[in-house]
């Protein structure tokens, strides 16, 4: 083998591990931004089930302490204190990290007939529905759900 043939080879062998070598990189990268995706779908889920279940065993409509647009606070069925709140886009439930990165929450409350409170609140025996929206953003792709409430212990007045 001459030296022009080896240079040759070489020069042969690193294009196509060029071209290799980014196809590779592009499917890399493609599997981790569909996972982190999916990790934010899911936790947004699961986040969301979460409060809807709690959120439809509030005992009465007595039982609720605290409802505003980022924060909502009261009693279930079985005695059990629960707060949400959103600080830094972090949502917590009695203090502990229950989503993380939301780039949109919210509660939004109704009387019986469907109409929305303006917030604050003055009185939390009227609200008869609870609405709440959580959306993550993770690279260029949003993930969100929207819930919709109404507590089983719950008359309409």
């Amino acid at each position: 083998m001459t030296l022009i043939e080896l240079v040759i080879v070489m020069v042969i062998t690193g294009i196509l591990a060029g071209f290799v070598g980014k196809v590779i990189y592009y499917q890399i990268n493609t599997y981790d931004i569909v996972s982190r995706r999916k990790q934010g779908s899911q936790n947004v889920r699961f986040a969301g089930a979460l409060m809807a279940r709690e959120i439809r065993a509030i005992s009465s409509p007595d039982n609720i302490f605290q409802a505003m647009s980022d924060s909502m606070r009261f009693k279930v069925l079985s005695g059990e204190e629960i707060s949400y709140q959103l600080i830094s886009n972090n949502l917590y439930r009695n203090g502990e990290l229950l989503a993380e990165n939301l780039s949109n929450f919210s509660f939004a409350y109704f009387d019986n007939e469907g109409a929305p409170f303006e917030l604050p609140i003055d009185d939390f025996t009227r609200i008869q529905r609870i609405d709440f929206g959580l959306e993550t953003k993770v690279g260029s792709q949003t993930s969100q759900s929207k819930f919709r409430v109404l507590p089983r212990n719950f008359r309409s007045l």
